[in-house]
């Protein structure tokens, strides 16, 4: 598929994590896995901003990874 909406969603959820808003970033990022009957993130609204950066960026990578993002 050329577009599937995954990369929309994960754009918004960075901007949520970006705007300080960590309750929105995570149901975002949980709504994603759901759809693919995956487990959610293992990162809380506690969790330091650097930690859910890294959620974030492996996120990209494990949905994105298909469509060559990464090349």
């Amino acid at each position: 598929p050329v577009a599937t909406g995954v990369e929309a969603e994960l754009i918004r959820a960075e901007a949520a994590l970006q705007a300080g808003n960590t309750s929105d970033f995570l149901n975002r990022i949980n709504a994603l896995r759901r759809a693919a009957d995956l487990g959610p993130v293992s990162a809380t609204t506690g969790s330091s901003r650097r930690a859910l950066e890294d959620v974030l960026f492996r996120e990209r990578a494990f949905w994105l990874f298909g469509t060559a993002h990464r090349l």
